[in-house]
């Protein structure tokens, strides 16, 4: 074996035009410890024809690097809040395709447990020009990979021009560091998906899919310096992870899962405000705001376009619907450009690392005293549950005589609760609280209905030519009258909702 069987790594893309300055880069040459290496990579991937390595994501690969082969397989690969951490076996072996009888470790063997090697067939391949240095910074040592070249899948090629920083020996947050200091110098973009993952997208013509976030699975007695650290991680997880799909745009559910991560966030700073204080936290939570507003556009024409509009289709093939859908696809175009411009620049980027390192470096701790982050979590967590509860309900008092507008104002202090549920619920198990949960999310599919048709009134105001196009003034009316349609029937249910969850037992008191 090679390497360590842990693989820590950040990766981030470079523009083709800086890949080369990274590399003669005088900062990374005084740090490294030698002149470096460059070297050239030719690596094929190797999948049965069911693909039952990619589904349960282990990659094989052998890869030529200058005179030797050298097979690896690379398994349970984790998103650290930005970072990637891995298992990773590596054996030398003297042939191109792989070879399962030197796999000498049990976890390994246990990774392929059910392969036959002669259901091995190459998949997809990589060919690379390595520029590596290994750099002494701060108190750690760090590999700095340099990659300029392609996936390969058949006919079909993709580019890749990246950096990934490996930490050797030390720890994470210098790898944070070692990325600011290099995003300070270049524009480095987010680019949090493998080698692997874009191989086996490329072989398979599979679209980036959005990722999902689950309510979080804390233990009893946590710390609550842990619980922070978790809350921020899985929040910077969740969002790195759906930028591929947010930028791809075929996935609607990719830009509404980046701004779900950030105004997740967001509400986390909100929820432990009594902990998350200082200029670190003003500005993480000021580019999470410029980030959110940036995809806002995108999010609410896709709305309009997946929801609002194909009932209409189930009761009229009126052109006039062809004239608005065309209008509203062209803007939304543009705003895919936008969101395209954005997460693939580097303040997206800037965004993240700064986001990781303040994780990574548990820079809350200047600001509160140990004893107070020592202190097991329940009494925390049931602390904010109650504040934003009795906030809510104040927030919604005499909701059945509001407007839309004002249960706009309930709509968010219902986020904020539904968050905090997310994140603090599974320290209260029972049924107690699945019941309160459906209660919550009944309201706010309600409420979010009432806020899409808001917003879709202010999206036919921009899309609007002023009536120069009749066939578009039609369908516009053809919405507007839908939509009224159903907002007038929809406020019982909507009250009958708010009623039952005002009048809920909350969970974390049993």
């Amino acid at each position: 074996m090679l390497k360590p069987p842990l693989e820590i790594e950040l990766k981030l893309g470079v523009p083709a035009e800086a890949i080369e300055r990274i590399g003669e880069d005088d900062t990374l040459h005084r740090e490294a410890d030698g002149p470096g290496d460059r070297q050239t990579l030719d690596a094929t991937y190797f999948d049965t024809a069911d693909r039952s390595l990619s589904r349960r994501g282990i990659a094989l690969r052998v890869r030529r690097e200058g005179s030797r082969t050298i097979q690896t397989i690379k398994a349970d690969a984790r998103n650290l809040g930005g970072l990637t951490a891995r298992a990773e076996w590596q054996w030398p072996i003297r042939r191109r395709s792989p070879d399962l009888g030197v796999i000498d470790i049990a976890e390994a063997q246990a990774a392929l447990d059910d392969i036959e090697e002669s259901a091995l067939a190459p998949y997809y391949a990589t060919k690379v020009q390595r520029r590596l240095l290994t750099v002494v910074h701060r108190s750690s040592r760090i590999e700095v990979a340099i990659d300029q070249g392609a996936v390969i899948a058949g006919r079909r090629r993709q580019p890749i021009t990246e950096v990934e920083l490996e930490l050797v020996e030390g720890r994470e947050v210098d790898l944070y560091d070692l990325a600011l200091a290099l995003a300070d110098r270049y524009p480095l973009t987010l680019e949090p998906r493998s080698k692997a993952a874009r191989g086996a997208a490329l072989a398979d013509g599979l679209t980036p899919a959005a990722a999902f976030r689950k309510p979080a699975s804390l233990e009893r007695g946590m710390a609550v310096d842990d619980l922070i650290a978790w809350i921020m991680s899985d929040c910077l997880a969740h969002f790195t992870e759906n930028v591929a799909a947010a930028r791809d745009g075929r996935d609607v559910e990719g830009v509404h899962q980046a701004r779900v991560a950030l105004r997740r966030l967001r509400s986390a700073f909100a929820q432990l405000k009594d902990f998350l204080r200082g200029p670190a936290v003003d500005q993480i939570k000021s580019q999470a705001r410029t980030l959110a507003s940036a995809l806002g556009p995108a999010r609410d024409l896709d709305v309009f376009a997946t929801e609002t509009l194909p009932p209409l289709r189930h009761f009229t093939l009126r052109p006039a619907l062809d004239a608005l859908e065309r209008r509203a696809e062209a803007a939304r175009g543009e705003a895919y450009d936008t969101v395209r411009q954005v997460l693939g620049g580097p303040e997206a980027a800037r965004f993240a690392l700064l986001l990781g390192y303040w994780i990574a470096d548990r820079t809350w701790r200047l600001d509160v005293r140990p004893a107070r982050l020592a202190a097991p979590v329940e009494e925390t967590a049931a602390g904010v549950l109650s504040k934003r509860f009795t906030k809510l309900k104040r927030v919604g008092r005499n909701f059945e005589a509001m407007s839309t507008e004002q249960r706009h104002a309930v709509r968010i202090e219902l986020k904020k609760l539904r968050y905090a549920v997310d994140f603090f619920g599974g320290l209260f198990p029972g049924k107690a609280r699945g019941r309160f949960a459906k209660r919550l999310k009944a309201l706010q599919d309600d409420l979010g209905f009432l806020q899409d048709a808001a917003v879709t009134g202010h999206l036919l105001d921009r899309l609007d030519d002023g009536g120069a196009d009749p066939a578009f003034a039609e369908g516009r009316g053809l919405v507007e009258g839908w939509l009224a349609h159903r907002l007038a029937t929809a406020n019982e249910g909507v009250v009958a909702d708010w009623r039952a969850l005002a009048k809920a037992t909350p969970f974390w008191h049993d």
